[in-house]
């Protein structure tokens, strides 16, 4: 629903350097994982080790989406979003929208 409600994260870079609106994308997907085993301690080190999976990938820009989103699970009732975007996406008013919005 965020996605098609803000066209800033529907865009791509071209390989001229040009930002593209894509008018249809498929729907995006969060990935999960269920960090939590009963040790606080482990849950906490494997929502790290997805941290730093995706600070060292990172979302590309020439393909959609140009931004992360994950969950780590990490007890029963407790979870972490990890939220990565590229920076080509944000300006002020988007990193705005997308604060408000999560």
């Amino acid at each position: 629903v965020f996605v098609a409600r803000h066209e800033t994260f529907r865009s791509v870079v071209t390989l001229s350097g040009n930002m593209k609106l894509l008018e249809d994308v498929p729907n995006f997907q969060i990935k999960k994982i269920n960090a939590w085993n009963g040790s606080e301690e482990e849950a906490e080190r494997g929502a790290a080790l997805f941290r730093d999976e995706m600070m060292e990938n990172g979302p590309g820009v020439f393909n959609w989406p140009l931004f992360e989103v994950r969950v780590s699970h990490l007890q029963q009732n407790k979870s972490l979003v990890h939220v990565n975007v590229s920076l080509f996406l944000m300006d002020a008013m988007s990193d705005l929208i997308l604060r408000q919005e999560l």
